[in-house]
């Protein structure tokens, strides 16, 4: 205001101009504020608000212009705001400004006859072409209102159809593809990534591209306490998506739903934390309750409607204070060589009675096989036995003479045989003598 009183005194144009100007940016810039002022609260308007300001730039571009091209027609020292937007409009709108055109140019100009005719057949062109180009306008904007009756969901997307702010078919959401509906105002379309997994960080968010080591500062700094009094900073990060947008969008507004997982996740993991020793939380016990955290988390998220689906919790770590990592490896590597001596002994336990097993089942199947070899050879000669007495009973003399033969076929085996004829007079016994002497040489 002040620059613009100086100008208006001074008669510069200048001056006048540019306290336009700083009053369009203070526009700019309170407009701006308020738009992220409201940002803040979790209302986005900054598509809305960026199209504003360039309205507002043209329009008082446009103003700035004609009223400063009046001035030095008019001869004047400085800017007179003599024609404000909506009348420059108006103006440019009218039939009789673009006569006063061509009689401007006619009077002006020197020109030739056929240069003054097309002059002259201007006013009638600019006629026909507002008549037609108002009618095609108004044919486009109709088209265009119309358009807005379809809109298309994308793949991965669900919508919700909205009629003057009350949901349509409560029960079904609108899937991926072309959709019909009726044109705005009358109804809305709330779009959602429904099948995009979100992140959501719980305890502290790791920075990027920093190593997690226990003895290097790689986060925030927010501590938890296990159930046997020890301090950590846990790195958790929750995977979720929208399961059901009915109770995402309606039952909450404005985030609630991340804020309420949020917030579950906290009381869950902390009465997790509190229940457990540092170290069953690291080691012993890492996959079981991860592993739990999940169901209770979707437990809770469902009666709380907040229409969420809990995918997966990924543990990153969990690190003591900087100033006790060097005691805390110590006694978890420690506890890893505990692990490893009760590893080898259970497997060593295993491996022994393995063996022994395997050696006790070959000692009684070994054992069976002899029984089951001795108990078939002894019935078989048993068979052999009773046959032969059979045979015997049966046969008398004959079998008689059969067991004689037998007899003396094994006694004679592999022995000298002498025959002798009775009719020799060789004296038995005297053979029998040089027979011994001959063996004992």
């Amino acid at each position: 205001r002040f620059e613009e009183n100086i100008g208006q005194e001074e008669e510069s144009a200048a001056l006048t101009a540019d306290s336009q100007h700083n009053r369009a940016d203070m526009a700019v810039s309170l407009v701006t504020g308020i738009s992220l002022i409201l940002y803040h609260f979790g209302y986005n308007f900054d598509r809305y608000v960026g199209f504003f300001i360039s309205a507002y730039i043209l329009v008082f571009s446009i103003e700035l212009l004609v009223n400063t091209i009046y001035s030095i027609r008019k001869h004047r020292d400085g800017v007179v705001i003599e024609y404000n937007f909506t009348s420059i409009i108006w103006r440019v709108f009218q039939l009789k400004t673009y006569s006063f055109i061509t009689v401007w140019l006619e009077k002006n100009f020197d020109a030739s006859s056929r240069i003054k005719k097309s002059i002259q057949a201007i006013p009638g062109i600019l006629s026909w072409l507002f008549r037609w180009g108002i009618r095609t306008a108004i044919a486009v904007a109709l088209i265009l209102y119309l358009s807005t009756m379809l809109y298309t969901v994308k793949p991965g997307q669900q919508a919700l159809q909205f009629r003057f702010g009350k949901i349509v078919d409560s029960e079904i959401a609108r899937m991926p593809g072309l959709h019909l509906k009726l044109p705005w105002p009358i109804d809305t379309i709330t779009y959602f990534d429904a099948l995009t997994v979100r992140e959501l960080t719980i305890g502290n968010a790791a920075a990027k591209d920093v190593v997690m080591i226990w003895s290097k500062e790689h986060g925030d700094d927010q501590t938890f306490i296990s159930g046997d009094n020890n301090l950590f900073l846990p790195y958790i990060v929750i995977h979720y998506r929208i399961k059901n947008i009915f109770d995402y969008h309606l039952t909450h507004r404005n985030k609630a739903p991340e804020k309420i997982l949020e917030s579950v996740a906290y009381r869950v993991f902390t009465e997790i934390f509190v229940s457990n020793t540092f170290y069953d939380l690291i080691l012993n016990k890492r996959q079981h309750w991860t592993q739990n955290s999940i169901a209770i988390l979707q437990k809770e998220n469902d009666k709380l409607k907040t229409g969420l689906e809990v995918m997966d919790i990924c543990l990153k770590d969990l690190h003591p204070p900087i100033s006790l990592a060097g005691a805390y490896e110590d006694v978890v590597a420690a506890r890893q060589l505990r692990e490893k001596y009760l590893n080898d002994a259970k497997r060593r336990v295993v491996s022994s009675l393995t063996r022994e097993r395997m050696t006790a089942f070959k000692t009684v199947t070994e054992a069976g096989s002899y029984v089951f070899e001795k108990k078939s050879l002894a019935e078989g000669e048993a068979q052999n036995y009773l046959l032969r007495y059979s045979g015997y009973q049966n046969g008398g003399e004959t079998m008689k003479n059969l067991l004689l033969l037998k007899a003396a076929e094994e006694t004679l085996k592999n022995k000298k045989i002498y025959l002798v004829d009775p009719a020799s007079g060789i004296d038995k016994e005297l053979l029998y003598i040089e027979n011994y002497m001959v063996k004992r040489k």
